[in-house]
């Protein structure tokens, strides 16, 4: 399967140099899955990564006066709290063994 085939000679929307698409001549390797162990593992991270996003919204409409910068402090102690979170649990599973 070659996704640029199709738009082999095509243009950029509103390109006034005359670049052609960046997939001319480039490699384009799928990637497999090798197992259905290893697609457990990877599926819950990567359905977690865009479901996330959404969250946002709702905390904003339970912030009073939800201004940028109280956002911005919100979302940097979520970050902090989910580094934690993700250090102690490799920390303990790093123990483990």
């Amino acid at each position: 399967f070659d996704p640029c085939a199709a738009s082999a000679g095509l243009e950029f929307v509103g390109n006034t140099t005359g670049q052609r698409l960046p997939c001319n001549g480039a490699d384009f390797e799928p990637v497999a899955v090798p197992s259905l162990l290893e697609l457990g593992r990877v599926l819950p991270v990567f359905i977690f990564g865009f479901t996330c996003q959404q969250n946002v919204l709702t905390v904003c409409n339970e912030v009073r006066q939800a201004t940028q910068k109280r956002m911005d402090g919100i979302i940097c102690v979520a970050y902090v709290f989910a580094g934690l979170g993700l250090t102690t649990s490799s920390f303990l599973g790093y123990a483990t063994y």
